[in-house]
């Protein structure tokens, strides 16, 4: 069933937790993150990010 609030326009996701916005920043700023930014950044046209805080 096709819904018009549904965004399909993407082909990967990856979910992510982080303990608080400081390992987040840590992860990031990290070399190894880093680097797959640099060697793999030809491999997508856009990133999307979704934030979402606990509260």
């Amino acid at each position: 069933e096709k819904r018009d609030v549904v965004d399909s326009s993407w082909a990967v996701s990856e979910l992510m937790f982080f303990e608080d916005t400081k390992g987040q920043a840590e992860y990031q700023d990290h070399p190894i993150h880093q680097k797959f930014i640099k060697d793999c950044g030809h491999l997508w046209e856009k990133v999307i990010v979704y934030d979402a805080i606990d509260v």
